[in-house]
């Protein structure tokens, strides 16, 4: 969640960050659907599965969508071009939904498990699930190649990111297997070493060849085998890193990914730059890369700082059955 804000935060004003950009485009994304996948249930029943989804992804869903649009109309009033025609057009994306505001996550993710749903439904054995997951990544790079245009609710993502989402599920019934091959520190130094090099080495190849970051929402993988080596290599590393770094800030971040995720860009960012301009502190290309820098740490820390206190009063309110979260 951190890289994500980070990688929101225009870092390319510094164009010695370029390698820092690609490295965090080339795996945090996919992460975040390794992660979904990892946190994957069918449920009991398919009642209680749409139960659940229901509560936890297609509820909140709705909540960030309407509060970004409270605040998209607000600044359309305050700057002018607000119409009808913006407006009903703003809604009609919202509810079609193709990678429209940061909660296009969301909808991948509902897409993803409903998939994930049917594949764990019908196919019985783990390796049948692995095998499939890559035809229908395979079906997403072939419908882009084509020339295939961004599709409601993200379906192109959910099929190209199911190798992620099944890697998680997958990896969930190797946890045991998992906590004990890092429970040695050389072994889990070696196996760090080895990904992040991997998924270094990969990711600026490919960037070479695109001449741009991997990037899952603007539908640029590049050289596709090289996309999916150094997500994968990336994801272990970063795996292999939390079983050493366990900071309980970092952990209020990871337990409230979904809110962060939600408002950081589209409401809290802007607000921040706002601030920062009345105390007539920008930046832009061309100013020295130690004030650009200093801005960007100014702006990442307010960000943080703001979206911790929104977060806080959900949590502490019951405003938390709205984005999700379990009654108490």
């Amino acid at each position: 969640m951190l890289l994500i804000i980070i990688g929101h935060l225009n870092i390319q004003l510094i164009p010695q960050l370029t390698g820092v950009q690609v490295w965090i485009y080339s795996f945090h994304i996919p992460l975040f659907f390794f992660l979904s996948g990892y946190l994957f249930s069918t449920g009991k029943s398919l009642k209680e599965f749409a139960k659940k989804k229901l509560r936890t992804i297609v509820l909140p869903y709705f909540v960030f969508g309407v509060v970004i649009l409270i605040y998209e109309t607000y600044t359309a009033v305050r700057y002018s071009y607000f119409s009808s025609h913006w407006f009903w057009e703003t809604v009609s994306r919202f509810l079609i939904q193709n990678r429209f505001w940061t909660i296009w996550f969301l909808a991948a993710v509902l897409v993803l498990n409903i998939m994930m749903y049917l594949m764990v439904r019908l196919l019985k054995k783990r390796w049948l699930l692995a095998a499939v997951s890559v035809v229908l990544a395979a079906c997403a790079m072939i419908y882009y190649a084509k020339g295939g245009d961004k599709l409601p609710w993200d379906i192109d993502v959910a099929f190209a990111a199911i190798p992620y989402f099944c890697g998680g599920y997958l990896l969930r019934s190797f946890s045991e297997k998992m906590e004990s091959l890092l429970s040695g520190k050389l072994r889990s130094v070696i196996i760090f070493v080895v990904c992040t090099a991997v998924n270094i080495v990969a990711a600026w190849l490919n960037y070479r060849h695109m001449k741009m970051p991997h990037d899952m929402f603007g539908m640029k993988y590049g050289i596709v085998p090289l996309a999916y080596l150094s997500a994968f290599a990336g994801i272990m590393a970063m795996i292999v890193f939390s079983h050493w770094f366990r900071l309980r800030p970092v952990q209020f971040i990871g337990e409230n990914s979904i809110l962060y995720l939600a408002w950081h860009q589209t409401i809290v960012i802007p607000v921040v730059k706002g601030i920062l301009t009345n105390l007539h502190f920008t930046v832009d290309y061309g100013n020295p890369a130690g004030k650009i820098l200093l801005y960007l740490l100014a702006e990442l820390s307010l960000v943080l700082l703001i979206m911790t206190a929104v977060i806080k009063l959900i949590n502490n309110t019951k405003l938390r059955y709205l984005v999700g979260k379990k009654k108490e």
